[in-house]
């Protein structure tokens, strides 16, 4: 057993706190281990600190906790730095009227770069630089998004970070078992492709193949429109094997997994009635019905661990001692204990683990981990339509925004942004573009395009 010292930063995230600490919890494996929570919120760290005491006490796990509102103070020791963090401007300082605005120039509430990217990246870049000159040995695991281009980023142009992302989209093949009737505990299954760009090239049920099943199981319902409309429905999330994923698994003759469901095929997303006949109750995770969902349910979350806090009953009545399926601990366990297994990461294609695509680019493969590091497993390729349709596309669009993120070149955004399918003129993207480089309260990450 090691013991070491794991920093999380945007340790105030409700996920986090409900689920990785008590995966820490049960990691008898890293017994004597400190971990320093990191947050610039400090009620939500408070909270995250008192949660873990009081796990740590019901548990009897042997760590230690402390409470940080910056990096500098925590890194220092650091044999591991966990990012869950996602950056929000100043309430105070945004214009309330952005949001209609960009509905006006034909953008809906998600940005035509991506949710928030640029802005997170711009963090991202300062907590690798914290990580390089307070702790360079430690490994950074990198849960927060952009994970696709955040971690082409930092691999292609920081070579001396240690760092790999990671992602739980892959796990999808569990709800696909489901619906079809098979029980996900005997089945394996293996994805590849891009951050929330990838398919399901290998599905098993105690070890035989189970596509045949799942052919058989659309062959029975994708024309039974009673079957849809009856669905239940009950996260943001529940999109495997609807309308639109069948369609999907039709086109490219491989069933995409998990966020990739959600934006591979933009024709299917020109307005929210159509999204929810495709794709469900809540249509796409982009739609305002979806967003608004999902605003409620981490509105939930936080109720729920409120009243759990507040209680004299355990946490662990709320919050049972259960493994959760997320990959954060077995990594370190892995690492500090030179076990070796295998994880689902996001990596430079350096191994060319993913025929098709640039050397330079972060791919989503299975990797071998132990106390050596991280190593790629070379995958299948996969079929040549998704790769010239789908993943050569948003290799080229993450090439512009990291690019225009080192260089600073509006240029390159407006290029990126006239790639987005909501784009149908240049007069339109350049306006877009004007609104979002001068937002009030964004200075801290549009600062570099103003050069």
């Amino acid at each position: 057993m090691a013991s070491v010292k794991i920093s999380v930063v945007g340790a105030g995230s409700t996920q986090f706190c409900t689920t990785v600490i008590r995966d820490m919890c049960v990691t008898e494996e890293i017994s004597g281990s400190h971990v320093a929570l990191i947050d610039i919120n400090p009620e939500r760290l408070e909270q995250t600190y008192q949660f873990a005491l009081r796990m740590v006490s019901e548990s009897g796990a042997k760590l230690t906790f402390s409470k940080h509102g910056d990096n500098k103070s925590a890194f220092s020791g650091s044999d591991f730095v966990i990012n869950t963090a996602a950056w929000r401007p100043d309430p105070g300082a945004v214009d309330p009227s952005y949001a209609q605005k960009m509905r006006d120039l034909g953008y809906n509430h998600y940005s035509p770069l991506g949710p928030g990217e640029m802005e997170q990246m711009e963090m991202l870049w300062e907590i690798a630089q914290d990580i390089l000159a307070y702790c360079p040995a430690a490994w950074l695991l990198m849960i927060a998004n952009p994970v696709f281009e955040g971690t082409t980023l930092l691999q292609r142009h920081l070579p001396q970070l240690k760092m790999v992302g990671l992602c739980h989209g892959h796990f999808g093949y569990r709800e696909v078992a489901r619906i079809i009737g098979l029980d996900p505990q005997h089945i394996t299954a293996k994805s590849c492709g891009l951050n929330h760009k990838v398919f399901m090239y290998d599905f098993r049920y105690k070890g035989k193949d189970a596509y045949p099943e799942l052919d058989k199981w659309i062959d029975a319902h994708e024309h039974d429109d009673a079957y849809f409309e009856n669905r239940v429905f009950t996260s943001v999330h529940d999109h495997h094997l609807t309308r639109g994923n069948i369609a999907q698994y039709r086109m490219w003759g491989i069933l995409p997994i998990g966020d990739t469901v959600r934006d591979i095929d933009w024709w299917n997303h020109m307005d929210e009635d159509r999204e929810r006949y495709l794709f469900g109750r809540y249509g796409s995770f982009h739609s305002n019905l979806a967003r608004a969902r999902w605003n409620e349910q981490l509105e939930e979350k936080r109720i729920e661990l409120d009243g759990a806090m507040a209680s004299s009953a355990p946490l662990t009545a709320t919050y049972p001692l259960v493994r959760s399926e997320e990959q954060v601990m077995p990594i370190i366990d892995s690492i500090a204990n030179d076990v070796q297994r295998v994880f689902q990461i996001n990596w430079l294609n350096t191994r060319g683990q993913m025929a098709g695509l640039a050397d330079n680019l972060a791919v989503e493969t299975e990797g071998m981990v132990c106390g050596a590091g991280f190593f790629p497993i070379i995958q299948p390729k996969l079929p040549d339509i998704v790769i010239d349709c789908i993943l050569l596309p948003y290799q080229s669009v993450c090439d512009l925004k990291v690019n225009a993120f080192i260089k600073g070149d509006p240029g390159m955004l407006l290029q990126a942004v006239l790639f987005s399918s909501c784009t149908k003129s240049l007069s339109q993207a350049e306006q877009w573009l004007e609104l979002w480089l001068n937002r009030p309260g964004y200075e801290y990450a549009t600062k570099r395009y103003k050069k």
